[in-house]
């Protein structure tokens, strides 16, 4: 197995195929200075339906380089946290190893753990955690582009692709020189993750330091929730788990309802209310895109959680293809994946069925034996959500983003007043 030389850490809101490809290019010039080792990113490092936790555990105890992908959701993500504090702890017993009576040795600030600027350096200003590194001095190494726009635009957009080429192959020479004057030793017993705290979240308000955005005041989610009733699972004649769905359709959906005590529209209003925000929960209903236009004329979130079985049930995936091919900057969809035997077997043809009713959004590989989903939008997150943990620690990264999405592109109104002191957020 090669060696993990670097360990790519970012938030699963923020997977998409520039993400992916950028994993790849680093790679390729990585190895290119230094055969024979590879990078980790869990979603292409590791196999669909294998443990991932002693996957990533692994590589972060081995990586000799850690790379943080900022991004608003990045810096409320549990499992960033305590990936970054794993690594950090490695760092800190090297740094302690130095001589003492070296105290200017340039080891001491190893440059080991570097943030990569997936959005706006103004876009993450006074959102970064204190205990992760500085952004201040990211502009003169890779370019004002990179600073003022982020990386994921870079990629995006072609008029950039010298800038990106050029972030890449600089950003490679940096991780490798740091890692060949740091020697830094595979740690033998890190910690698991579940026992590591996340350093982050002395950080994370109950909601987000966002501008006030003008018009209103707090804001609204809409909890958009498709799942068939269980009468309309037994008479299609679905293999899924009826202890999911209830007689309400998507008002009484447990999507994994063996680790959950009440439906899940009613934990995500009660994480809304945490971040206060006010908060609605609905089954899919025929105005859905009349419901997100209002929405977004006032400033206010959608999020659409849909069940891979219903979404096979023609009245359910017409409505939502029917959505698909718009685009609204305040909307995003979830499809959390039952973690049943029924649901397991059943994935590569759900799978396709997803892939027809969102042709725009997502590409599955037919070549691809595990039948992975690339999505095509940054708002989609159709895979990697097997359990009730992951379904609610991407509900809270998807919420950070769409936030941060609306303050961007609306503007902003003191509502104290020009020339006034702004009402603290925090």
């Amino acid at each position: 197995m090669a060696e993990t030389y670097f360990f790519l850490s970012y938030a699963s809101a923020n997977t998409d195929p520039h993400l992916e490809r950028f994993f790849k290019d680093l790679s390729h010039e990585v190895a290119l200075l230094e055969p024979g080792v590879t990078g980790f990113m869990d979603k292409e490092s590791i196999p669909a339906g294998k443990d991932w936790r002693p996957e990533v555990e692994r590589a972060l105890s081995e990586c000799r380089v850690f790379l943080s992908v900022y991004s608003p959701a990045y810096f409320i993500s549990e499992y960033c946290g305590k990936e970054w504090q794993a690594f950090r702890g490695r760092q800190d017993a090297y740094v302690g190893g130095l001589p003492a009576d070296a105290p200017d040795d340039p080891r001491r600030n190893p440059g080991l753990s570097v943030p990569i600027l997936w959005t706006s350096r103004e876009a993450l200003q006074g959102r970064v955690p204190a205990v992760l590194p500085d952004i201040q001095d990211t502009e003169g190494a890779f370019g004002p582009e990179y600073v003022g726009l982020g990386l994921r635009q870079l990629i995006i957009n072609d008029m950039y692709k010298d800038q990106y080429h050029t972030f890449v192959n600089r950003l490679a020479k940096r991780l490798v020189d740091a890692a060949r004057a740091n020697p830094l030793k595979k740690a033998a017993g890190l910690p698991k993750l579940e026992d590591i705290e996340n350093p982050f979240v002395e950080r994370r308000p109950a909601h987000l330091p966002l501008p006030p955005v003008s018009g209103f005041g707090r804001q609204t989610v809409y909890f958009v929730l498709v799942a068939a009733t269980r009468d309309e699972i037994e008479q299609a004649r679905m293999e899924a788990a009826l202890d999911a769905y209830g007689k309400d359709g998507g008002l009484s959906w447990k999507p994994y309802w063996k680790d959950a005590e009440v439906e899940f529209g009613l934990e995500a209003q009660g994480l809304a209310s945490q971040w206060q925000l006010y908060s609605y929960a609905y089954p899919v209903r025929d105005d859905l895109l009349d419901l997100i236009k209002d929405a977004a004329r006032n400033n206010n979130i959608v999020v659409i959680v849909a069940d891979a079985w219903t979404l096979k049930l023609d009245p359910y995936r017409n409505l939502l293809n029917a959505w698909q091919g718009l685009a609204f900057y305040n909307c995003v969809l979830l499809v959390p994946w039952g973690s049943d035997d029924k649901t397991q077997q059943a994935r590569p043809l759900l799978i396709d069925n997803l892939a027809q009713t969102f042709p725009t959004r997502i590409v599955v590989d037919p070549a691809d034996p595990e039948r992975r989903i690339t999505s095509l939008d940054q708002f989609c997150v159709m895979d990697g959500i097997n359990k009730r943990d992951d379904l609610l620690e991407v509900l809270r990264e998807s919420l950070a983003s769409v936030r941060a999405r609306i303050a961007m592109v609306t503007p902003y109104v003191n509502p104290a007043g020009p020339g006034q002191r702004p009402p603290s957020v925090l």
